[in-house]
């Protein structure tokens, strides 16, 4: 009742990609051990359930026996994961992974423990020896896009970024009904399948648009909304502010269309420097009213009244500074493109914190001074 050759080969693959991209070289040691001693057991089997699900288990094993979920690992220069970011590494849930585990160690002799040296040790040739692993080792679709993915976030160039992403990308696809591209045209982020293959393209428009390549961006978002037409990534947003760079008015107003009854801070701060942007005093003077009651704190932050707090929070509610700061991380340059927006930003702040008796910690003329200094740093720059 030994595991089948072919299943047991796409666990081996698998393990060897998990070990050499995210543990030691004892630890990947320690598992092909534990993997041999199964083995040997002829009553023991892999073939039922997900390999995956194995892939996980015998990760577990051996983290567990190795002391891999204590977080003070970190002080000690060793390596730490949770358990939960161990499951979804893989690609499992930690229900199955624990289940898998539990499997494995009945199956092994009473006793048995698989200690490996988790030390952490900083690898500079880590960009050739991945290279070599993805080029010698033949992974299963459902891993592929992965492997690119993960190669594209340690990639020191954007064209290697940006060629590893679009390889993950075509990977991505593959998993996908080609008829679902048809059938869920606008709603395809409703396949769990393809959720991959929207994320990788939105992945990738971000790219393009950090290296203000703004034309090949434009055009991976707008190709995301036309299959996600709910927009359940959010990917109108970076749009919407790139249009703004770009000065693409007519593609911005189509988009705020599409939207019309989106009230996000993102989206309401964006219409009202659109029509600052085209001199339309009324609708800047009223979307920016409805931009500071979404969320007043954003204006500190473009203004550099308060500093960010670096690493911003993945989390945060609508209305708060950790939004702002999202707002901030993502739209500061946009602002910076309007000429003169600062400026009308800071008479619209102040003038709505003193109607509505809001206390700041900074008068106008402070604020104008910080105003000044960002646009001489930028002209310095130029």
């Amino acid at each position: 009742m030994s595991t089948d050759k072919n299943i047991l080969k796409e666990i081996n693959n698998a393990l060897q990609w998990h070990c050499e991209s995210n543990f030691t070289k004892d630890y990947h040691k320690t598992v092909k051990a534990l993997v041999n001693k199964l083995k040997k057991n002829k009553e023991f089997s892999m073939d039922s359930g997900k390999y995956l699900g194995w892939v996980a288990g015998i990760l577990y094993v051996v983290g567990e026996d190795s002391g891999l979920f204590e977080p003070n690992n970190t002080m000690n220069d060793k390596l730490y994961y949770s358990k939960t970011e161990l499951a979804e590494g893989v690609g499992v849930s930690i229900t199955t992974m624990k289940a898998r585990a539990t499997n494995i160690r009945e199956a092994l002799p009473e006793g048995s423990k698989f200690e490996a040296d988790i030390t952490y040790i900083y690898d500079d040739g880590f960009e050739e020896s991945f290279g070599k692993i993805m080029d010698s080792v033949d992974f299963p679709d459902i891993e592929k896009y992965r492997i690119y993915t993960e190669k594209a976030m340690r990639s020191q160039t954007y064209e290697d970024t940006v060629k590893y992403l679009e390889k993950a990308i075509e990977e991505a696809k593959k998993k996908i009904n080609p008829a679902d591209f048809n059938e869920l045209e606008g709603t395809l982020w409703l396949e769990c399948d393809a959720r991959p293959y929207l994320q990788l393209k939105s992945d990738l428009a971000y790219v393009h648009f950090v290296e203000q390549q703004y034309y090949k961006a434009i055009k991976e978002y707008k190709e995301i909304l036309k299959l996600n037409k709910l927009d359940n990534q959010g990917v109108r947003f970076n749009l919407a502010n790139i249009l703004l760079i770009a000065r693409r008015f007519d593609e911005f107003e189509e988009l705020t269309k599409e939207f019309d009854e989106d009230r996000s801070t993102f989206m309401m701060y964006a219409r009202a420097l659109y029509y600052f942007m085209n001199k339309d005093e009324v609708n800047a003077k009223r979307f920016i009213k409805m931009a500071f009651e979404a969320n007043i704190y954003v204006p500190r932050y473009l203004l550099d009244m308060e500093m960010i707090e670096f690493p911003i929070p993945d989390q945060y509610n609508l209305g708060d500074k950790v939004e702002a700061m999202h707002y901030y991380e993502l739209a500061s340059e946009t602002w910076l493109y309007a000429e003169g927006a600062l400026y009308w930003l800071v008479d619209e702040f102040f003038e709505y914190v003193k109607k509505n008796d809001i206390e700041v910690d900074y008068d106008k003329e402070e604020v104008l001074n910080e105003v000044d200094a960002i646009y001489q740093m930028i002209n310095n720059n130029k």
